[in-house]
């Protein structure tokens, strides 16, 4: 029975370790997508009154990367995973079971980053969409003052 529980709680913290591995990987992705578009176009506009989002970019581009940094430093027994004792009552019989507990703050700190990352780059787009149209109107703007007719 012990094998079996061994086998158990190894095998659940292989699949543990392999979801983190990929929330990880999927932050890198993000942001590698939103720094990509910000560098495409460094010159965007500040609209009055908000924020810059390239700069806010780069500050969340910081905490991303310290995240990442932070995870990988983790060992897979030491301070990502820890396999704790319980006692656990059977059919009369005392039995010590190995749980897996999963560090918790690292994982929301994940999902607060990814959050973060995903609200940047819908204001990168919303940004991106208004400097588009503003540059559109000036060329509007220019060919109504030369005369010359859009086809559109």
């Amino acid at each position: 029975m012990s094998d079996k529980l061994d086998k158990h709680f190894s095998d659940q913290a292989v699949q543990e370790t392999d979801l983190q591995d990929e929330s990880i990987r999927d932050l890198a992705s993000t942001l590698r997508e939103m720094l990509g578009t910000a560098n495409a176009i460094p010159d965007l506009p500040v609209i009055q009154n908000t924020t810059n989002v390239i700069e806010e970019i780069s500050r969340q581009s910081l905490q991303v990367a310290s995240l990442i940094h932070e995870y990988t430093k983790l060992t897979w027994a030491g301070n990502s995973i820890s396999l704790v004792l319980d006692p656990v009552r059977v059919n009369d019989g005392l039995f010590i079971v190995r749980t897996v507990k999963i560090q918790g703050d690292l994982k929301s700190r994940v999902e607060q980053c990814r959050d973060s990352c995903t609200k940047l780059m819908d204001k990168l787009a919303l940004r991106i969409n208004v400097d588009t149209n503003i540059r559109a109107k000036k060329i509007e703007d220019g060919l109504h003052q030369t005369g010359t007719i859009l086809l559109v």
